[in-house]
């Protein structure tokens, strides 16, 4: 996934003194200073299970661009962050990115961490640094598998309209010719309206066991986001998005 993330534009120099602000914010009485007081964010200690996607409790007041970088550090190198930049032991996010942002860990993690996130330093105000606690545990064996044990859930009672069977089909169109961007835009919207065949759609997109029968080059997997997709579908009744689990499940 790391492969797949831009790095921010214009970030000429902002890593050089990123580490002096860093070893600058890290300094424990500083830093205890600067939680005590009132803060354009917050952050919250978070537990969650490997193999899932973790939402990282970061929250980020009403105050400052939304293209404010900020700075998380003290991930182990198997973790790794759902939006942003990696910068060697460093990874850098927008401000508009950090209430959608996770943690992916793989299954076999188990660890208990702390990271630090740091608002870079602007022309108006020093950096600032808060810290949260992280605890990740292994998931169980076989705990990923769906199976039909429980009873299924009824299918969503969502018709398209004409015009939106045209949409879908444009967009399968698209998937099949290599669009992956433009089937994703119109299959998120059928989605999140309730439609479950777009939402088994979307999670191919991300499918590594379906991207890599397609043979698309430089196109990047996402497991989680397949995952998450699936589930979508698996809650709007989709009896397909088990199985499609199982088989990411076993990969």
């Amino acid at each position: 996934m790391a492969g797949s993330l831009l790095a921010p534009q214009g970030l000429a120099g902002t890593t050089a003194s990123l580490d002096a602000d860093l070893k600058e914010d890290r300094h424990p009485s500083r830093t205890k200073m600067v939680q005590a007081a009132p803060t354009e964010f917050t952050v919250s200690d978070v537990v969650g299970q490997a193999g899932q996607t973790i939402a990282l409790g970061i929250r980020p007041q009403s105050v400052g661009s939304p293209e404010d970088l900020f700075a998380i550090t003290g991930l182990p190198p198997e973790v790794k962050l759902s939006s942003g930049s990696p910068q060697d032991d460093i990874w850098l996010v927008r401000r508009k990115e950090l209430t959608s942002l996770a943690i992916l860990a793989p299954e076999a993690f188990s660890r208990r961490f702390q990271i630090a996130v740091t608002r870079v330093r602007t022309n108006e105000k020093p950096p600032l640094t808060l810290t949260a606690s992280v605890t990740i545990s292994a998931k169980p064996a076989g705990s990923g598998v769906f199976t039909s044990a429980g009873q299924p859930r009824p299918r969503a009672a969502y018709e398209r309209s004409a015009g939106e069977n045209a949409l879908f089909d444009k967009a399968r169109e698209r998937f099949k010719t290599g669009d992956i961007a433009g089937a994703r835009a119109i299959f998120e919207v059928l989605a999140l309206k309730g439609d479950p065949d777009a939402a088994i759609a979307i999670g191919e997109t991300y499918d590594p066991i379906v991207l890599g029968q397609l043979y698309v080059k430089g196109l990047q997997p996402d497991e989680a986001k397949a995952v998450a997709w699936y589930r979508k579908a698996d809650e709007l009744g989709d009896q397909r998005a088990r199985t499609r689990l199982n088989a990411l499940n076993q990969n």
